[in-house]
């Protein structure tokens, strides 16, 4: 997927999937993935562990409305390179366990309320950050961030 840059929509409103697994996938040529999973009602589980998303700059609602998701793993994401993520996960009601690669604070990614990143997400309690670029803490949405060990 080396020459791929634009994954909008990929798998969009896909009913019947439950788990997607994309480990270890050079990813980096990817700049938008918005919509890429949103709406995948029966979505359980989402591993993209370890897949090179440096160059993702939009994830726009790219996991929106997917309610029954309980497991979300986007350790390969730098979301200090992130320009638009407002909706990210917003009304993923059963998400509760959510491990994001590299984050520093909302000012160094231009992050506003109005991003509503995590809306509707009642059952996420943190947020499981690999590695923080400016050493701050700050919540999101008033949920915690934890550095993953």
């Amino acid at each position: 997927m080396s020459k791929v840059e634009n994954m909008t929509g990929l798998c969009f409103h896909l009913e019947n999937l439950h788990e997607v697994s994309m480990c270890n996938i050079d990813l980096s040529s990817v700049e938008t993935t918005a919509n890429m999973f949103a709406c995948c009602s029966s979505l359980v589980k989402a591993d993209l562990s370890n897949s090179d998303l440096s160059g993702v700059r939009k994830i726009a609602a790219m996991f929106s409305t997917c309610e029954r998701l309980k497991y979300l793993n986007i350790s390969g994401l730098n979301l200090d390179s992130v320009t638009e993520a407002y909706y990210f996960a917003a009304d993923c009601s059963s998400l509760e366990d959510l491990t994001i690669g590299c984050m520093g604070s909302r000012d160094s990614m231009g992050y506003s309320e109005g991003y509503q990143l995590f809306k509707g997400c009642n059952k996420l309690n943190g947020i499981k950050v690999n590695r923080f670029t400016d050493g701050n803490y700050t919540a999101f949405e008033d949920i915690p961030l934890i550095r993953n060990i």
